[in-house]
């Protein structure tokens, strides 16, 4: 009997000690900031790129870039491109869109205007990857 008692009360010291998980979430990932691109595909360009980033391009100079997040809403962001070629950058004009939470830490990048999915962003990684008349433009970034 005294067994069942020392038992009994190292069993309710220890789940006392457990951390309460009831009606708390973990916290939503910082979806905003600088997204170094590591791969970039771009059809539509003259000649059309495919990319490991950076990259020494033919003409010796260097290349890098990186995605800039900003979240505007619960159901927004807005991102832009900063390029840098040999410490000279260039920054790309703004792009929203609506993100809708996925999975996990995960939210999936809808085209505003419609329900179509373009790529996912986690507070990690950034990724785009959108066909249009033919021509595919990808992005795979990670902070």
């Amino acid at each position: 009997m005294k067994n069942i008692w020392i038992a009994l009360v190292l069993l309710l010291t220890v789940s006392a000690c457990l951390p309460d998980k009831k009606g708390k979430k973990d916290p939503e990932p910082d979806l905003s900031g600088r997204y170094a691109i590591s791969r970039l595909v771009v059809d539509n360009a003259t000649p059309p790129l495919n990319l490991s980033l950076p990259a020494d391009l033919s003409d010796g100079r260097r290349l890098s870039a990186v995605v800039v997040v900003s979240k505007l809403s619960d159901t927004q962001i807005r991102f832009h491109i900063d390029t840098d070629v040999d410490g000279r950058v260039e920054v790309g004009s703004n792009a929203d869109v609506t993100i809708q939470k996925a999975s996990g830490r995960d939210y999936d990048l809808i085209k505003n205007g419609n329900r179509n999915r373009v790529g996912f962003i986690n507070g990690t990684d950034f990724s785009i990857d959108v066909t249009q008349a033919g021509k595919r433009t990808a992005i795979i970034a990670k902070k």
